[in-house]
C-alpha cells in the first residue's frame, strides 16, 4: 500500500510540475500552442503535430516563415511565408502555400503583427487536444480526487518500527508536493488554438463546363418624393430597384460627397417579389439631416446581394443623388430627389 501510495504522489507530482512549467512558459513567454487538423504543411507538420508560435512585428518576417493568420471566412490558416509585400514600416502583405499544396493560396494576408512558428513537436497535439476535451479535464479532475483520498489516508504505525511511521516531516513535504500537484493539473493551463493547413491546389477537368456566378447589379433605379415640407423638398425619398435575380436581395448605402459612407447598411429584401418588379426602400430626412451638413448632397448606391449565407455582393451598383435643404434640414429636415448617376 506505501508503495501505491508514492507512486500516485510521485506522478501527480511529476506531472504537476510539467503543466506549471508550460504554463509559466506559455504566459511568460508570449507563446501560443497550435493543434494542427490537417495535412497541407506536411511532411514537416502534420495533422495531430503540435507547434509552438509567438507573434512578431510583420517587418521581422521573411521567405520561408511558417506563419498562422485568419483569414477572411474567420478560420485559421497555418501555412509558409513565399512573398513578402511590404507597405510601410508596420504593414505587409503576404503570400501564403503550403508545403504540400502545389499553389499559394488565393488570398493573400494584410498583416501588422502575425504568429510566427518558432516548432512542431510530432503527434503531441492529439496528447494535447485529449487533455484540453471534456472527458480529459474530467479525468484530470478523478486523478485530483484520488489525490485527495491518497492523503487523507494517513499510514498506521508499524510496531516493527517503534511504532511510529515514516518521519513527519517526510510525510508533511510529500503531502505539500501532492497538493501542488493536485491543483497543477486543473489550473487553467493556456489552451491550444487549433489551425488548419488548408489544401488550395486546383483540379483539371476532362470534359464538360465549369461556370461561376456573378451576382449582377439591378438594371435600373428610381427615386421619388414622399410628402411636402417646405420650399419643395420632402420628409422622404423612395429608392427602388429593378428585381433582376429571383437569388437576389439588395442594401442600400448611403454616401457623402467624398465617398465616406454614412450611417448603417439598409436592407432591401425582394421576399417573394416576381422578377421584373421593383423593391423599394424609404429613406426618411430625419435618417440622414444628422449625417450632413446643411445643403449638402448625398449619393445612395443600392447593390444586389445573394441571399446565400455567404451574402455575395455585386461589384457595381445603381446610385441617385438625394439633396438636403438649408431652411428645411434646420427647420422641418427637408430632402428630394436628385439625379440618377449610376456608373456606366
Amino acid at each position: 500500500m506505501a508503495r501505491v501510495r508514492q507512486v500516485v504522489l510521485g506522478l501527480g507530482a511529476f506531472l504537476g510540475a510539467v503543466c506549471l512549467l508550460a504554463a509559466a512558459a506559455v504566459q511568460l513567454l508570449g507563446l501560443t500552442p497550435l493543434v494542427f487538423l490537417s495535412g497541407s504543411m506536411g511532411p514537416q507538420i502534420e495533422a495531430g503535430d503540435l507547434a509552438v508560435s509567438r507573434t512578431v512585428p510583420s517587418r521581422d518576417l521573411a521567405v520561408g516563415d511558417v506563419v498562422s493568420v485568419v483569414n477572411d471566412a474567420g478560420v485559421r490558416v497555418t501555412h509558409r511565408v513565399v512573398a513578402v509585400a511590404r507597405v510601410d514600416d508596420r504593414r505587409a502583405v503576404l503570400t501564403l502555400r503550403g508545403d504540400a499544396n502545389a499553389r499559394p493560396d488565393t488570398e493573400a494576408y494584410d498583416v501588422t503583427d502575425v504568429q510566427r512558428v518558432s516548432f512542431a513537436v510530432p503527434h503531441l497535439g492529439h496528447v494535447v487536444s485529449a487533455v484540453s476535451s471534456p472527458v480529459g479535464r474530467f479525468a484530470a479532475g478523478a486523478y485530483v480526487g484520488i489525490c485527495i483520498l491518497v492523503l487523507l489516508h494517513r499510514p498506521r504505525p508499524d510496531p516493527r518500527r517503534g511504532g511510529s511511521g515514516r518521519p513527519r516531516h517526510r510525510q508533511e513535504t510529500r503531502v505539500a508536493a501532492a497538493v501542488l500537484a493536485a491543483v497543477a493539473l486543473v489550473a487553467p493551463v493556456s489552451r491550444p488554438t487549433s489551425t488548419l493547413a488548408s489544401f488550395t491546389d486546383g483540379g483539371t477537368f476532362s470534359s464538360g463546363t465549369l461556370s461561376t456566378h456573378i451576382v449582377q447589379r439591378s438594371s435600373s433605379m428610381t427615386c421619388s418624393n414622399g410628402p411636402a415640407v417646405l420650399l419643395g423638398y420632402y420628409s422622404s425619398v423612395t429608392v427602388g430597384v429593378t428585381h433582376v435575380d429571383s437569388r437576389y436581395d439588395y442594401v442600400a448605402r448611403v454616401y457623402n460627397s467624398s465617398g465616406t459612407k454614412l450611417g448603417d447598411d439598409i436592407a432591401m429584401s425582394s421576399g417573394t417579389q416576381a422578377v421584373g418588379s421593383t423593391v423599394t426602400t424609404t429613406i426618411s430626412a430625419a435618417q440622414v439631416a444628422g449625417l450632413l451638413p446643411l445643403g449638402a448632397t448625398v449619393t445612395v448606391r443600392v447593390y444586389s446581394r445573394l441571399k446565400t449565407e455567404n451574402g455575395w455582393e455585386s461589384s457595381t451598383y445603381r446610385s441617385w443623388t438625394v439633396e438636403t435643404a438649408v431652411l428645411g434640414a434646420l427647420l422641418l429636415n427637408g430632402i428630394r430627389c436628385g439625379a440618377d448617376t449610376s456608373p456606366s
